[in-house]
């Protein structure tokens, strides 16, 4: 696998254990939008997910801070914090049979390298696609919106747009290929294209 863009130069034990500001941003910038992903897959809201991933982040902190060697291999820390999450959310969700599923396997770690991988570049690739979303023209940005995030008809569209039928279709159609066109000039694409073939090879 080509490694990836979000590579770090540091160990996680340490990083945790001496407060590095540098493990707290990766945390923030490239694991949490994993888990939230992750657990909204498994039937938590936004505000239950943030909540699941402070709890799983202090909980995290604080037994670092009472040991004095790692308890988890360091290469595998994104890994483990991100089943440490999904533990958390199915406890506190009730759902006692995938709680139980994962506690059984909290000695070992039930998600790979490849499957982390994964979730970050299909977070990586989300934040490209509303970073450049944003900057589309306000219309464009409107009628997007009512049709891939509230997956409405041409016809709503239209008529909530102030347009007519064919003339939506098509505003529709630009509007999208303008937005592609856009992530494909970004460099970021080609790096998060790159990462994903080198991880299927």
């Amino acid at each position: 696998m080509k490694k990836s863009a979000n590579a770090i130069n540091w160990t996680w034990y340490t990083a945790l254990k001496h407060s590095d500001p540098r493990a707290a941003n990766y945390l923030v910038d490239h694991i949490r939008p994993v888990v939230i992903g992750k657990l909204k897959r498994s039937g938590a809201g936004e505000a239950d997910a943030e909540d699941v991933f402070m709890e799983a982040a202090e909980d995290i902190f604080r037994r670092v801070r009472k040991t004095e060697q790692a308890f988890f291999e360091d290469e595998k820390f994104p890994a483990y914090f991100l089943q440490a999450c999904v533990w958390t959310w199915f406890k506190k969700s009730g759902n006692k049979k995938a709680w139980l599923e994962v506690t059984n396997h909290l000695s070992e770690v039930l998600f790979s390298e490849q499957d982390i991988e994964e979730e970050l570049i299909a977070a990586e690739r989300s934040k490209l696609f509303w970073a450049t979303f944003d900057k589309l023209g306000a219309a464009c940005q409107k009628v997007l919106r009512l049709f891939i995030v509230e997956e409405r008809p041409h016809q709503d569209i239209a008529d909530e747009m102030g347009y007519q039928y064919q003339y939506a279709k098509k505003k529709k159609y630009k509007c999208y290929q303008k937005l592609v066109e856009m992530i494909k000039l970004d460099p970021l694409y080609k790096e998060l294209t790159d990462n994903s073939e080198n991880g299927n090879t």
